[in-house]
């Protein structure tokens, strides 16, 4: 649009300043970003360009309405990616509650927490893996419970000989 205004109406058309809208390429691009897509002084150009002729004032309106609705379309895009974002994220949270409700429910039946402070130990999870309920709860949200039960020595390590405390 830039290259067509520069070649159609050139250095005829001039803002209220004084300034050419469309002498050069950089000057037709810039009206057109001020004038037409953040629709800065649009009068003043349209007023210009209906005194050149109605087919570029026509051309510059084409331009507003294409401007707009790019602008629009990626204003939608962030809006739905940002809305994408949020579900994903409180889905994973309300899995992480479900998980968690469910788990606390069958440990409390099972009497796991018999010293009450809602740590868990490695007994205290092998036990909780035994249980049907807790092993449906985390196949829900994706968990291999065979992998868990085979991995259960990484997640628990042996306590070290220095008091629990971990050396490098």
């Amino acid at each position: 649009f830039g290259i067509a205004f520069r070649q159609m109406v050139g250095d005829t058309v001039v803002n209220p300043a004084g300034d050419k809208c469309f002498g050069t390429v950089y000057e037709s691009m810039h009206t057109l970003l001020l004038s037409g897509t953040i629709m800065d002084g649009t009068f003043d150009i349209v007023q210009a360009l209906e005194e050149k002729g109605i087919l570029y004032a026509v051309m510059f309106y084409i331009f507003i309405l294409l401007a707009s609705l790019t602008v629009m379309n990626m204003l939608i895009g962030v809006l739905c990616e940002v809305v994408s974002t949020v579900a994903t994220t409180e889905r994973e949270t309300m899995a992480v509650n479900y998980v968690k409700e469910q788990l606390q429910r069958v440990m409390q039946r099972c009497e796991n927490q018999k010293d009450g402070d809602w740590h868990i130990t490695k007994e205290e999870f092998s036990q909780l893996l035994d249980v049907r309920e807790a092993c449906a709860a985390l196949e829900d949200v994706g968990v291999d419970v065979c992998s868990l039960i085979d991995n259960i020595d990484f997640i628990f390590p042996e306590e070290a000989d220095d008091g629990g405390q971990i050396t490098q």
